[in-house]
C-alpha cells in the first residue's frame, strides 16, 4: 500500500513538472481549449415549423435541455443541433402530436473527452400565442426550463428525467407530474386545476405561490420548501432533508412523513395536521395556541407547548384542530 502511494505521488509530481516545462516553453493552451471544444460537430442551427394544427407535444431526448421560449409566428418552431457522428433526430406530426426524439450513440472509450456548450446541447421549443398543449417530456440528461413573462395555459404536463433540473414559471395546467431521479424541482406562480405531482430521488423541491387541488410531494434526498401553496389536500414524504411550510391554506390535513431531518411549518392552516419523524425537529408555529388540539409524543427529545415544557407526551381534548406529531429522536415545539 506505501509503494501504491508512493508511486501516486511521483505520477502526480511527475505530470505536475511537465505541465509547468510545457507552459514555460510556450504550450499553447488556447489551442488545446478548441480542440477539446466540440461544437463545430454539431453544425449549424437546425430549424423546423410545424404544419399541421398541434394540441399534443411528446419529447424524448437522451442528452438534450428542453427550453420553451415565446415566438411571434403562428406555428411551433422547435431549434436543435444535430452532432454529426452520434445524433439520430427524429421529428414528426401525426394527428395533433408532435413527435420530437434524439437517440445519442455513445461512444465507450475516448482518449479525449471533447466539451460541448450549453446551446447546441438545448432543444429550444417556440411557442405561439393562445396555444394549449398536453405536453409529455422525457430527457435522459438534461434540464427542463418553462420560463414565461405571462401566465401560459396548458392541458396535462408530464416531465421525466434522469439527470437534469425542472424549473416551471406561470403557467396554468390540468394535471402536473414531474419525476426526477437526480436534479432540483422548482415551481413558481403555478396553477393545477387538478393534481400536482412532484417526486425527486435526490434533489430539493420548492414551490412558491402554487395552487391545486391534491398535492403529493416525495424527495429521498433533499429539502422540500413550500411558501405559498394552496390546496385542497398536501402529502409529503422526504427520507432524508428538511421539510419548511409557510405562507400555506390546506382545507384537508398536512400529512408529513421524515425519516431525517426537521420539519418547520408557520403561518400555514389546515383542517389537520399529521407529522411523522424517525430523527428530526418539529417546530410549528401556531396564531393562538389554545385554538388547536395535540396530540404530541417524542420517544427521545422534550415537548414543548407555549415555552412550557411537557416532557414526552402531551395530549389535549379542546380546539377545533387536531394538530398531530410523532418523533423517534427529536425535540416537538409549538409557539404562537
Amino acid at each position: 500500500m506505501k509503494l501504491f502511494k508512493g508511486l501516486l505521488v511521483l505520477m502526480f509530481v511527475a505530470g505536475f513538472g511537465l505541465l509547468v516545462a510545457a507552459i514555460t516553453m510556450g504550450l499553447d493552451l488556447e489551442a488545446i481549449e478548441d480542440y477539446l471544444n466540440d461544437d463545430e460537430a454539431y453544425g449549424s442551427e437546425i430549424i423546423y415549423d410545424t404544419t399541421e394544427m398541434i394540441n399534443r407535444l411528446e419529447i424524448e431526448v437522451d442528452t438534450r435541455h428542453i427550453v420553451f421560449e415565446k415566438h411571434a409566428g403562428s406555428q411551433i418552431r422547435i431549434r436543435y443541433h444535430a452532432h454529426e457522428e452520434k445524433d439520430t433526430w427524429t421529428v414528426t406530426e401525426a394527428d395533433g402530436t408532435l413527435f420530437i426524439e434524439q437517440d445519442e450513440r455513445h461512444q465507450w472509450f475516448s482518449l479525449w473527452t471533447k466539451i460541448s456548450s450549453r446551446s447546441v446541447r438545448t432543444l429550444y421549443i417556440m411557442l405561439p400565442d393562445d396555444l394549449s398543449l398536453d405536453l409529455d417530456l422525457v430527457t435522459g440528461t438534461g434540464d427542463v426550463a418553462f420560463e414565461m413573462d405571462q401566465v401560459e395555459q396548458h392541458g396535462n404536463i408530464v416531465i421525466q428525467s434522469g439527470t437534469g433540473n425542472v424549473r416551471l414559471e406561470k403557467i396554468d395546467a390540468d394535471v402536473l407530474d414531474i419525476q426526477l431521479n437526480t436534479g432540483n424541482i422548482s415551481l413558481v406562480n403555478v396553477n393545477i386545476g387538478q393534481n400536482l405531482m412532484a417526486e425527486s430521488n435526490t434533489g430539493h423541491i420548492d414551490l412558491s405561490i402554487v395552487t391545486a387541488v391534491a398535492v403529493e410531494l416525495d424527495s429521498n434526498t433533499g429539502k422540500i420548501k413550500i411558501d405559498g401553496l394552496s390546496a385542497n389536500s398536501l402529502s409529503i414524504n422526504c427520507d432524508t432533508g428538511d421539510v419548511n411550510i409557510k405562507n400555506t391554506l390546506i382545507v384537508l390535513d398536512i400529512e408529513v412523513n421524515s425519516s431525517t431531518g426537521n420539519v418547520d411549518v408557520s403561518q400555514t392552516t389546515a383542517g389537520g395536521f399529521d407529522i411523522d419523524t424517525s430523527t428530526g425537529e418539529v417546530t410549528i408555529t401556531v396564531d393562538i395556541i389554545s385554538n388547536y388540539r395535540y396530540d404530541l409524543r417524542t420517544d427521545v427529545g422534550v415537548v414543548k407547548v407555549g415555552g412550557i415544557s411537557q416532557g414526552t407526551t402531551h395530549i389535549t381534548s379542546t380546539g377545533s384542530v387536531l394538530i398531530k406529531v410523532r418523533v423517534s429522536t427529536g425535540a416537538i415545539t409549538i409557539k404562537a
